[in-house]
């Protein structure tokens, strides 16, 4: 049952990481000159995102099995790279539409920080799964 809790705490990390960046990206297309105050935004929003998946990964460790198969964890491990890729391939796409030449720095940027946030968790999700391998 803990490699569910895994599963679980990457996806809904994903998905929140990505509704948050969508919402500040989008605020920094707009003024990229307030840059400071939307990234402090942009980190409190990621804060309160990431208190879920924190318990769920929490849960996953106090409930750990060891020795178990292959099998058992092959749909957690497809969710968890399921969500890492989508949460790339989302926010490197932000990063393609509307951008002017003069932003491009700054949403790149913005998009390094967002996409470093936003695979924390699935990455730790992983690392609890391996460790409950044969």
């Amino acid at each position: 049952m803990s490699v569910y809790y895994f599963a679980g705490a990457s996806i809904v990390a994903a998905l929140c990481i990505m509704i948050v960046f969508k919402i500040h990206v989008d605020k920094l297309k707009h003024s990229p000159e307030q840059m400071g105050a939307i990234l402090t935004k942009f980190f409190i929003g990621v804060a309160f995102c990431e208190v879920v998946p924190i318990l769920l990964l929490v849960a996953g460790f106090a409930t750990m099995q060891t020795g178990l198969e292959f099998n058992n964890l092959l749909l957690p491990l497809v969710c968890i790279f399921f969500s890492m890729i989508i949460a790339a391939v989302f926010i490197f796409l932000q990063t393609k539409v509307d951008v002017t030449q003069e932003m491009r720095g700054k949403v790149y940027t913005f998009a390094m920080i967002g996409l470093s946030l936003a695979i924390s968790i699935p990455f730790f999700s992983l690392v609890g799964l391996l460790i409950q391998m044969q």
